[in-house]
């Protein structure tokens, strides 16, 4: 019955998965605790964690609210693109549940932030399978692996997705293989220039 509910997508679905969320979030909204310290050359979380660090009730409220999103988002993705049966918000429920199961980590955590550049990159590839043109969309695949790797490093391993599935769902071309190298190589210049420039 539980289950049967979720297999449709109306607001009242969204609402309950919401509440739910709510209730998984409300001992952290209460006492929240502090986001992790950033342990590797991670720059890009090493900001986030400088700005909000000292504000763990807000970097609480902006994970949840994250979360939440991010549930709505790849739901929205698997249905427009076929990848669910039915159009259905079971998916949402379950993202929310699992990304809410440890107490210590209902904050704005380092997967928190890169799982939305994860659904990013996914959302790029599957729009450039169904492209002719699909460059673009493959470049920025690989440029939101790097930028994800920049807050959380060992997700640069997503890469090796990015080329499984030119591997599986298309033949790539050479300018397929360099558009994806590119578009990963590019935020690490920035960062190198950046450092370089601040003699670091």
């Amino acid at each position: 019955m539980f289950i049967r509910f979720f297999k449709s997508s109306f607001f009242i679905q969204y609402f309950v998965i919401w509440l739910i969320g709510l209730s998984l979030w409300v001992s952290a909204f209460l006492s929240p605790p502090g986001m992790p310290a950033p342990e590797e050359p991670v720059p890009l979380y090493h900001l986030v964690y400088h700005l909000l660090g000292s504000f763990p009730r807000l970097a609480t409220i902006l994970g949840f609210i994250l979360v939440m999103t991010q549930a709505y988002w790849l739901t929205t993705i698997l249905n427009r693109h076929e990848l669910i049966l039915k159009n259905s918000s079971l998916s949402a429920l379950v993202y929310v549940v699992m990304m809410s199961l440890l107490p210590g980590q209902l904050t704005l955590t380092p997967i928190i932030l890169v799982l939305g550049f994860m659904i990013l990159t996914l959302h790029h590839l599957l729009i450039s399978y169904n492209r002719p043109e699909h460059l673009d969309r493959i470049y920025a695949a690989g440029f939101f692996t790097a930028v994800s790797s920049l807050i959380y490093l060992p997700f640069i391993l997503w890469f090796i997705f990015v080329i499984i599935s030119f591997l599986v769902f298309r033949a790539g071309n050479w300018r397929a293989w360099m558009a994806a190298f590119l578009g990963l190589v590019t935020p690490f210049l920035y960062v190198a220039a950046f450092y370089f420039w601040n003699d670091e």
